[in-house]
């Protein structure tokens, strides 16, 4: 799914209306963020932790 696709996807499924009943009284809890290993090319790994869509979604409705 494409980032521009996440607020229809969360309107569709009444997602948005439980992110905001949660937010509110800040009850929200975010996923784990997925790590994953980027190889380097000296042959070393970099760590690389990637945040859910639904994660970034909620960051963005309490910044604005």
């Amino acid at each position: 799914m494409r980032y521009t696709e996440l607020k229809d996807h969360l309107a569709k499924n009444g997602e948005i209306v439980k992110i905001k009943e949660q937010l509110r009284p800040r009850k929200y809890k975010p996923q784990p963020v997925r790590r994953v290993e980027i190889p380097k090319p000296d042959g070393g790994v970099r760590n690389l932790g990637v945040v859910s869509m639904l994660d970034y979604y909620a960051e963005r409705c309490v910044a604005c």
